[in-house]
């Protein structure tokens, strides 16, 4: 199966014969991103875990301050109550227990900090309820002591408080890390109203003692919180705490408590007085059956046995939450290092194919550049160069790369660069066809515009009226526009114009030749120019690179306006400077033309218009042939300024010239 999704290549060993395969083996990379994923999960749950051992360790240690407040809140509300009632109490047991509910509540508040920072919106708000009920609680202590607190309301209070820390067990159930650790905390925190709601309803009784009978409000407040925790006992009684319970339910204590509860409830809220124990045994105002010592007893130890049941499966649930955090972590460190390991070995092997495929590419991209950079323009060249005669199969290396996918794409490009290569071939023989044209047709007009020439020439020797004169002069002038406009066919066409000249001409004359051939010549003003000679073999085409920049300059600016010409003598050679007053060239466009001066003509890449400065295109093609520079620049008078810099191998000074032939003799 394996060799049916990846065979081998028949030529080269190791070699995968389609890119697909090779994908197919890189699809392993969606792989890595699931093991990544899977590794951000176990991540989270990591953290989660951290934190869910980090809370059940501090609910752990909690467990004492919450166990120490419960016990000190029931027992100082026991206390409290009865003494508004109106029993006797003993004060210092009374005072021991706000002690311990101050200290164990010191203790809950820097657990309850602690718990605030992993889960501020769950706990913030009850240390902001248990610091007001802290508050409350003082003012009412000190209205116990003065005698002016009421029953109910110290009663509000404490229930309150409990009602207080049955939200705070609730708040850990709701942040418990599983779900039975949620169920089992919920079922603790129906234990825990049950104990307060025992507390409480013996609590609210004691008024029986003092007055002989239950008020209204008390009644019912009495049947109701010992319905309640009875209700919640039978329903506890199936959980993980029912062999406690039933431990508990069949003690002595119970029982008596039970008989008592049920001896209060039957009363009601009816006098007692009537129903007076005949033996004086008992309180005066209690009912008959009911002995204020054995009732003492019952409630200490139901109420002792009670909390006990409570408080050590509360310690227990949270414990087993601390040991389901640490597990939970375990797993997860487990899953994350599975996954790591999974991602190592699932990279290693993408990085190793991916290292295959990308080693192939990267030469086929180095083979392409190089075809693409150095060879295939330099065999367009030579063609362009009228080396026409080119054995492609031979100038041409060919990629290869086998018949795969990479090896198509490199096939493609032999393709294309023969293409490419032929195109060139047909582009360079119509190029010289069409060159071979204009140099013919611009030969024939340039041989008429010498004929016309000595016409005019021999017309203007006869000629002796001045009017007629001055009409020839015109038409010569014209006549040697039209020869400059054949040799610019010439020119373009990669010829020479017929025009030769064998012994140097002095600068001065060349100026003068070149401005006599343009167009607007009265308006050109030429400067002093230095003493030095232009070789004859390139005097023509500094003549038409000098008449085509003065026709420009004449051409873009007013007529009224002058072009000066100057000379003038450098290091490098002679610069020639053609000033003009015109609008000038924006400063893009300025750069544009340098650039294009300072290049190769090449005819191929000419785009002529209806606004193409053809002349300019004649001097880049002269002053490329000539080694000569041609630079525009802003005049001072916001027109153009060209400067054309004919170096010296092209110059003879006559002193020098002298000098040498001196010294040639004297060898």
């Amino acid at each position: 199966m394996i060799r049916r999704l990846f065979p081998r290549s028949p030529s080269k060993p190791g070699a995968f014969t389609t890119v697909r395969a090779t994908i197919l083996l890189i699809g392993f990379v969606p792989s890595l991103v699931l093991v990544i994923a899977i590794t951000t999960v176990a991540g989270v749950r990591i953290e989660r875990a951290v934190d869910d051992r980090e809370w059940a360790t501090e609910i752990v240690a909690a467990i004492p301050a919450v166990v120490a407040i419960t016990d000190a809140t029931f027992h100082e509300r026991d206390l409290t109550l009865r003494r508004i009632a109106g029993e006797a109490v003993d004060y210092s047991e009374l005072v021991g227990y706000r002690g311990q509910l101050d200290a164990a509540g010191v203790d809950l508040t820097k657990t309850m900090a602690a718990l605030s920072e992993m889960a501020p919106v769950q706990v913030d708000p009850l240390i902001a309820q248990y610091g007001a009920a802290v508050v409350e609680l003082g003012a009412s202590r000190q209205r116990v002591d003065a005698g002016k607190e009421a029953l109910l309301d110290a009663y509000g209070l404490y229930s309150r408080l409990a009602q207080l820390g049955a939200k705070v067990i609730e708040m850990m159930a709701h942040q418990a890390p599983t779900v039975p650790t949620v169920v089992a905390t919920l079922e603790s925190n129906e234990l825990y109203c049950a104990v307060d709601d025992m507390t409480l309803a013996h609590s609210l009784a004691a008024t029986l003692v003092v007055n002989g009978a239950l008020p209204p409000e008390i009644m019912r407040e009495f049947v109701r919180r010992v319905g309640g925790y009875r209700t919640a006992l039978e329903q506890s009684s199936t959980g993980p705490a029912a062999n406690d319970l039933a431990k508990l339910t069949s003690s002595a204590s119970w029982r008596t408590l039970s008989s008592i509860e049920d001896t209060l409830l039957g009363i009601g809220v009816k006098p007692v007085r009537s129903s007076m124990s005949a033996a004086g045994d008992g309180n005066a105002n209690l009912p008959v059956g009911v002995n204020e010592d054995a009732w003492a007893a019952a409630l200490v130890q139901v109420q002792k046995d009670l909390s006990g049941i409570w408080s050590q499966y509360f310690r227990t649930i949270q414990l087993s939450a601390q040991s389901e955090a640490d597990a939970a972590l375990r797993s997860a460190l487990l899953t994350g290092l599975a996954a790591l390991v999974a991602a190592v070995i699932t990279l290693v092997v993408a990085v190793r194919i991916a290292r295959r495929v990308s080693g192939r590419l990267k030469r086929l991209r180095h083979e392409t550049l190089a075809l693409t950079d150095e060879q295939l323009p330099a065999i367009i060249g030579r063609i362009r160069q009228a080396q026409v005669v080119v054995d492609t199969d031979i100038a041409l290396p060919t990629l290869e790369f086998g018949t795969d996918e990479i090896g198509q794409v490199a096939d493609a490009f032999n393709r294309a660069q023969q293409g490419a290569v032929t195109a060139a071939v047909v582009e360079a023989k119509t190029r010289s066809a069409v060159n071979a044209v204009f140099v013919n047709i611009a030969n024939r007009s340039q041989q008429m515009m010498h004929r016309q020439l000595e016409i005019l020439d021999e017309a203007e020797l006869r000629q002796r009226d001045p009017a007629m004169l001055d009409l020839l002069f015109k038409l010569d002038h014209l006549a040697t526009t039209e020869r400059r406009n054949a040799e610019n066919l010439i020119i373009l066409g990669g010829a020479r114009p017929g025009r030769r000249w064998n012994n140097p001409v002095p600068l001065v004359d060349v100026v003068r030749s070149a401005i006599s051939e343009t167009h607007d010549y009265v308006r050109v003003y030429p400067a002093q120019m230095p003493e030095v000679q232009v070789e004859g073999e390139v005097v023509a085409d500094v003549i038409h690179m000098l008449a085509e920049l003065i026709d420009n300059a004449t051409s873009f600016s007013p007529l009224e306006c002058r072009v000066e010409v100057s000379g003038i003598l450098v290091g490098r050679g002679v610069a020639i400077e053609i000033v003009d007053q015109g609008v000038g060239i924006p400063s893009e466009e300025l750069e544009r033309l340098n650039t294009e001066l300072s290049k190769t003509f090449d005819f191929s890449v000419l785009e002529l218009s209806s606004d193409s400065r053809l002349g300019l295109v004649v001097v880049a093609a002269l002053a490329a042939r000539n080694e000569i520079t041609v630079k525009l620049a802003e005049s001072d008078f916001g027109g153009t300024r060209a400067i054309v810099l004919i170096p010296l191998h092209l110059l003879t000074v006559p002193g020098q010239q002298t000098a040498d032939s001196e010294m040639s003799a004297a060898r």
